[in-house]
């Protein structure tokens, strides 16, 4: 796509319109496979919709190294080697169970302290635990521990994890942090056990990402930009979490919302567009 045909469809502010009315009509999340970056950008990046990518994973060189077949048959996280090439790294937990504002409450520890405590709750856990009839159910008192925002990356230049996928290939915020701003970047891994969870929020600065799962599964549960006025108070906080029992005198018209879940699956890369509100389990 050459620029003019970008500028071109940037100032058609009717055509903008009618993606926004399109967005409030949105009741799924579609699932494509592969798709080039023509189809990627005019439907669903420009008009800002998510979607699930399938068959990306040639671009992940991470995955056969980072995951091990477990002995039920599933695919887990290789926890040996993840503690021999990274263990003395200094990574951010978030305390799931652990309300900050409107955030979970979060420390840093050596990511082998991370890995021993991921080991001991997986030895701790019941065999009708792992065959659970539905594994999104969670308690929000229990505690749980969550590696997020690391930069890998940045930090551990080799061995190389992934390649950026060609229809994520205009990253315009993260070549400029990249570039210009202290080396720093805004690529980030996530790693943690069942139940972790990341609460209500919009993306930083409101820009689009995207986001691949090397093994594990997440839910997903979206509302579209256009219920920014419904999930803010008056000072501007939004709700911390959609399963909690939301004030209705602080978010009166929050209950009238219904949001577009989905289950991300391992190997699958899921789009959130810019300015859509998330919350992921």
């Amino acid at each position: 796509i050459e620029l003019t045909t970008l500028r071109q469809l940037g100032n058609d502010h009717e055509y903008q319109q009618t993606l926004r009315d399109e967005a409030e009509t949105i009741d799924k999340i579609e699932r494509i496979h592969d798709p080039d970056y023509d189809t990627f950008f005019r439907n669903y990046l420009f008009p800002n919709k998510p979607v699930i990518v399938t068959g990306l994973s040639h671009f992940f060189s991470c995955t056969e190294e980072w995951t091990v077949k477990t002995s039920d048959g599933m695919t887990g996280p290789n926890l040996p080697l993840l503690l021999e090439r990274y263990g003395e790294a200094v990574v951010t937990v978030a305390k799931c169970h652990v309300r900050n504002f409107n955030d979970n409450s979060r420390i840093e520890m050596k990511f082998s302290e991370y890995i021993k405590y991921w080991e001991k709750k997986i030895s701790e856990r019941e065999p009708d635990q792992l065959e659970s009839q539905d594994p999104f159910l969670f308690d929000p008192k229990k505690e749980v521990l969550y590696v997020k925002d690391w930069h890998l990356t940045r930090d551990f230049r080799s061995p190389v994890v992934y390649t950026h996928p060609t229809i994520f290939s205009d990253d315009w915020m993260d070549a400029y942090w990249t570039n210009k701003i202290c080396n720093d970047d805004y690529r980030f891994v996530y790693m943690g056990e069942k139940d972790t969870w990341t609460p209500f929020h919009c993306d930083v600065f409101s820009s689009y990402s995207w986001s691949t799962n090397i093994c594990g599964k997440k839910m997903w549960y979206f509302y579209p930009p256009t219920c920014d006025s419904l999930i803010r108070d008056q000072s501007g906080q939004t709700v911390y979490s959609v399963f909690d029992s939301v004030n209705e005198k602080k978010f009166p018209k929050f209950s009238s919302l219904t949001p577009i879940v989905c289950v991300q699956e391992a190997g699958e890369t899921i789009f959130v567009p810019a300015g859509w509100y998330h919350q992921v389990h």
